[in-house]
């Protein structure tokens, strides 16, 4: 599927999937790297934990992804995503200044997680008609119906309505939006959708979920493990050292949270 094709998609149905833009090589390696970073207890203030058991997290966010692994910059920036994500949003996108994060969905979670639409609490219904999102997940591995692949209603962005509170992931008009690793949902910010539970024994489900807003747009509201109703747990700006690396169409996503003076990164050296 290119561009067009994928544009086409996503304004009939409120979603599309791309498959196949990344390697599996790519991906065991950001894979690899995501799960000792969620281990990793320097990046514990910037986690969102929305499922435990009382002695481990059952599925976690864990924020600051272009902060903290360099190896996502060509995938937040990809060119074909991006070309999509600029017909509806405009040239003036940015993403979320949470600057994306990863969802580990572990085998044992459940699908509890409610329907609902992207930053959609912040209006007044009916929503907007055009989207004042473009959300995305890659799939950085497989995206099945067991392992917990994302709940979305086709067509449902049409509405420009919250989705009732009794409308559950499991409803039978919500679709499984499964892949193969490498693939990448995207979803207009009117499209009703929800996290599903792992059905499995031993199949991770990791991804990496990245919001392209305009530049007006920013609402980095977040929940922690400590604090599961949410309140702000910024993330830093990015480091100019950082910035001057990047490529030019990340630069341009990352350009109004840019620091000029000295950042410390939890992880990294000082």
């Amino acid at each position: 599927m290119d561009a067009r094709e994928a544009i086409e998609k996503l304004d009939l149905y409120g979603y599309c999937i791309l498959e196949g833009l990344l390697s599996r090589d790519e991906t065991e390696e950001l894979e690899q790297a995501f799960y000792d970073q969620h281990r990793d207890p320097a990046y514990e203030d910037w986690k969102a934990v929305e499922q435990w058991d009382g002695t481990d997290h059952l599925y976690e966010t864990l924020y600051g992804l272009l902060l903290r692994e360099e190896g996502s910059w060509e995938v937040v920036g990809h060119p074909v995503v991006l070309e999509v994500v600029r017909h509806f949003v405009g040239d003036d996108v940015c993403v979320g200044y949470d600057f994306g994060g990863t969802k580990w969905n572990k085998p044992g979670s459940k699908s509890i997680g409610s329907v609902h639409v992207d930053d959609g609490r912040f209006f007044v219904p009916p929503l907007p008609e055009m989207p004042y999102m473009i959300n995305s997940m890659w799939m950085i591995t497989d995206f099945t119906e067991a392992n917990g692949a994302t709940r979305i209603a086709p067509f449902s962005h049409k509405a420009r309505q919250l989705p009732p509170a009794d409308v559950r992931a499991d409803d039978p008009f919500m679709m499984s939006a499964t892949g193969t690793r490498g693939s990448v949902l995207l979803w207009h910010g009117n499209t009703w959708h929800a996290q599903a539970g792992n059905t499995t024994v031993d199949h991770q489900r990791m991804s990496i979920n990245t919001s392209y807003r305009p530049s007006w747009w920013n609402h980095p509201k977040r929940a922690s493990h400590a604090d599961p109703g949410g309140k702000l747990h910024p993330i830093p700006p990015v480091p100019l050292e950082h910035y001057e690396r990047m490529p030019a169409a990340l630069q341009h996503l990352v350009r109004y949270h840019v620091s000029s003076t000295a950042v410390e990164i939890p992880g990294l050296p000082a």
